[in-house]
């Protein structure tokens, strides 16, 4: 009975600490949700959206992904697609509600990161520029594109790799596990994300805070979770269709667009 009162408590000094950290980062979020309105008034569909859609609606079907269904893309971004397409019947403006999500959870991570290295008035200035550059068209962001979802998992898996690295806070012994488990989720949006998944695999091995035990952890994870969704891919479309859709197809493509 006596240890009530304190979980009670220890329970409303975290609620309190995280509406305080709310109302810090509220003008912020006001803004990037202002700046994203006229996404949701756009009437034509994105020649990428409609492709994923389309894709995705076969997908809801039981068709084969890459073999009965043409994509370049890992089968996240589609299953995500379908999101929309069960919860909105497909429409624009609920693919835009998608990214819109995205976009917050991705500005979640701004202040867990920055603030506790550059302090509060640095990150709140951070912040502001990230919902400025998320919220408007310039860098497409609105879009139910692989980019505008990967986006949120990558920036939660840097924030933790560079929180650890710089020493900040007391983080559990399996926060490589979570920084893993989201760099594979950037991974199956799009295959691109390797990069990034690289560069924090580079930052742990570097840092002097961070043991071999931790690294290996965090590669692993990577490694596992994204050789499950590969392999079933190949079980049921088959090694060509799926080596062509994730790889072969960027070849040629590539050579169209640079210069001779």
């Amino acid at each position: 009975m006596t240890t009530v009162p304190w979980r009670r408590s220890r329970a409303a000094g975290t609620v309190a600490s995280v509406a305080r950290r709310g109302r810090w980062a509220a003008p912020a979020l006001a803004l990037f949700a202002l700046l994203r309105v006229p996404s949701f008034l756009e009437p034509n569909w994105y020649t990428d959206e409609g492709g994923a859609a389309a894709a995705a609606r076969e997908l809801l079907k039981g068709r084969v992904l890459y073999s009965q269904i043409w994509s370049n893309k890992p089968p996240l971004h589609l299953w995500t697609i379908a999101l929309d397409i069960q919860a909105f019947g497909g429409s624009e403006a609920g693919l835009h509600i998608l990214t819109l999500l995205s976009g917050g959870l991705t500005l979640g991570a701004v202040p867990y990161m920055v603030r506790p290295l550059l302090g509060g008035r640095r990150a709140l200035g951070a912040l502001l520029v990230v919902a400025v550059l998320l919220g408007t068209p310039v860098f497409d962001a609105e879009l139910a594109v692989p980019e505008s979802f990967l986006i949120a998992p990558a920036a939660w898996a840097g924030a933790v790799v560079l929180r650890r690295a710089a020493g900040v806070g007391s983080p559990s012994r399996w926060w490589p596990l979570v920084a893993g488990l989201l760099a594979a989720a950037a991974i199956a949006y799009q295959q691109t994300a390797l990069a990034e998944a690289g560069a924090l695999l580079l930052i742990l091995l570097f840092s002097p805070r961070v043991s071999a035990r931790e690294a290996i952890l965090y590669a692993g994870t990577v490694a596992a979770v994204t050789a499950t969704w590969l392999s079933l891919a190949l079980i049921t479309a088959g090694p060509s269709a799926v080596y062509f859709g994730l790889v072969g197809f960027y070849i040629p493509w590539s050579q169209s667009v640079l210069p001779a």
